[in-house]
């Protein structure tokens, strides 16, 4: 392991890594964990012409949502991490990157406020106490301060990038 600049070259691979592991263990968890299960019950509902189809193709598009957000922002973070071990940190690609993340966030909390309620009291089932109607707004709002804070990020990034193309410029 090499070293630049006073940390190890390998801190953003292994960084990186642990990217592509979550991308890796979400699409595991949604196609394996909620999908196909999903359609297997689709599938028999309309066999016995079940009432439930109306309440699984919502469940199964809120989790796909969920999913392809996660997805996507999970694959801007890896490449803005590819990024910034090239040592080009302060770029408007990274910025325009978290964006991207921003919007993932942001969208995915929109998808949540629709699973919120059922994942909730699936998640709180037996604990009376907690059975607030509040708690289904708690997935939202959890992916909305995440997007706060990487939207603050990003313009602070952008901030910088700004203030490094005018020291570019007078140099």
């Amino acid at each position: 392991m090499s070293m630049k600049k006073g940390r190890p070259v390998a801190l953003f691979t292994f960084v990186q890594a642990m990217g592509l592991c979550a991308m890796v263990i979400v699409a595991v968890t949604i196609l394996a964990g909620v999908i196909i299960p999903v359609c297997g019950s689709l599938i028999t509902a309309a066999q016995e012409g079940g009432s439930d189809i109306g309440n699984m193709l919502l469940i199964l598009l809120t989790v796909t949502g969920v999913g392809a957000c996660l997805m996507w922002l999970l694959l801007e973070f890896v490449l803005m991490c590819g990024r910034v071990k090239k040592e080009t940190a302060f770029t408007a690609a990274n910025v325009r990157a978290l964006g991207r993340i921003v919007l993932a966030f942001v969208i995915g909390g929109v998808f949540m406020l629709l699973l919120g309620k059922p994942m909730m009291d699936w998640l709180l089932l037996g604990m009376r106490g907690f059975r607030s109607p509040v708690w289904w707004l708690l997935p939202a709002f959890v992916a909305w301060t995440a997007a706060l804070l990487v939207r603050a990020i990003q313009v602070l990034l952008k901030r910088a990038v700004d203030m490094q193309n005018e020291s570019d410029l007078t140099v």
